[in-house]
């Protein structure tokens, strides 16, 4: 596992192994808020691990006050796409050689409401957190259809998905700031999300799925 806090995937890890216990769980340090973290683990990975046969890019953040990453760029964009775009760019070899494997990118149907603002990608002219949210999700869609088009033929797929709503603390900064607030609304999303859920067939998106929504 990738975190940035080590002491709360720790935690992760402990209650995996109670209800897993033959697991084989590694923590390592990353920030991808910070692309020489970024270098850094990537560094560690290709030079220890043989192979990588799944790489799912996950973390990311929401409607967060406008700031920027260590790095110069909006939290959003540079959290949650520049910094799997480096990352996964570090580690292809690896996952070309221990082809057949996969790319996965946590996206959202938020995507939907994103733009790309070519003259102001920073966002430094007009922040407003959800819509900035929102093209950091199309930005991880882009991103997966580009991908999975020039891996053709080397056996590694990139699918990018929505993760439906589950009760995280993604949704803090949303709701004016009241992280309360927010956490309960989050609450209620993802349970109504389960009994959704349960109601559907289950369904696998694949990256093509992905390729005729995005385009």
């Amino acid at each position: 596992m990738a975190c940035r806090d080590l002491k709360s995937a720790d935690e992760v890890k402990q209650n995996i192994l109670v209800e897993f216990p033959e697991a084989k769980i590694e923590i390592r340090k990353l920030d991808l808020s910070s692309l020489a973290s970024i270098r850094e683990f990537a560094k560690k990975v290709n030079e220890s691990e043989d192979r990588l046969d799944i790489l799912i890019n996950n973390a990311g953040v929401m409607c967060c006050p406008q700031g920027k990453t260590e790095d110069g760029f909006e939290m959003h964009l540079g959290i949650n796409h520049l910094g799997h775009f480096l990352l996964t760019n570090l580690l292809l070899d690896l996952i070309k050689r221990s082809a057949p494997s996969r790319i996965v990118v946590t996206a959202s149907s938020g995507y939907k409401r994103g733009v790309m603002k070519w003259d102001d990608l920073m966002n430094d002219k007009d922040y407003k957190p959800f819509p900035v949210y929102s093209s950091s999700k199309l930005a991880n869609c882009l991103f997966a259809q580009e991908l999975s088009r020039r891996l053709e033929g080397t056996g590694v797929t990139c699918n990018a998905l929505h993760p439906g709503i589950v009760l995280t603390n993604l949704g803090r900064y949303m709701y004016g700031g009241d992280r309360s607030i927010g956490k309960r609304i989050f609450h209620a999303l993802s349970v109504a999300h389960c009994f959704v859920g349960v109601k559907e067939a289950s369904t696998w998106s694949t990256e093509h799925d992905i390729l005729r929504r995005c385009s």
